[in-house]
């Protein structure tokens, strides 16, 4: 009892450190080797803690090596966008102004209806005002709207004040405020 306990919490303390060097980005949107690795975690940090015949050092080596793996994965795909994109994918439009590519959606295995509940979640409800839509290598969708069907930002207000302040010293014939 004591060694399970033992075990559990050496793995579970090298399984947080392991998940903390892999990084943030691990955490939050994962590419498809991301998740490999993080399946392994769970499957490799399991083995010493049920088993008393598998050895911790072998857990922990096993765990080590996993680590030393995906860093290297994440360096090389850092350093090449073609490694990145043989490992990780590409992103694929989905939309492209106002219009569902069918074909892609088929060879991405997403129904319309799919693509359709993605769009209402995210708040947009009108195909016409989509520029393009991509399906992200980690599976997220990623709207960019018609130039014209942009929110207002600070700078465009700040635009229209200054031709409104124009326009209102053409109008006034030139008197300031």
């Amino acid at each position: 009892m004591i060694i399970v306990l033992f075990r559990t919490i050496v793995i579970y303390l090298l399984v947080l450190f392991v998940i903390r060097v892999m990084g943030k980005s691990e955490l939050s949107a994962m590419e498809p080797f991301q998740l490999v690795v993080t399946l392994m975690i769970a499957d490799l940090a399991v083995v010493p803690i049920e088993s008393s015949e598998t050895s911790l050092f072998n857990g922990i080596a096993a765990l080590i090596a996993l680590l030393f793996v995906q860093v290297l994965v994440s360096f090389i795909t850092l350093k090449s966008e073609f490694l990145r994109s043989f490992i990780c994918g590409r992103p694929s439009v989905v939309i492209k102004d106002g219009e569902i590519s069918t074909s892609e959606l088929k060879s991405l295995r997403i129904s319309r209806k799919e693509l359709e509940e993605q769009l209402r979640i995210g708040g947009y409800t009108n195909l016409g005002d989509i520029h393009l839509a991509f399906v992200e290598t980690n599976g997220a969708l990623s709207v960019v709207l018609k130039e014209d069907k942009n929110p207002l930002t600070k700078s465009d207000l700040d635009e229209f004040m200054s031709l409104s302040r124009l326009t209102n010293l053409l109008y006034k014939g030139g008197d300031s405020e």
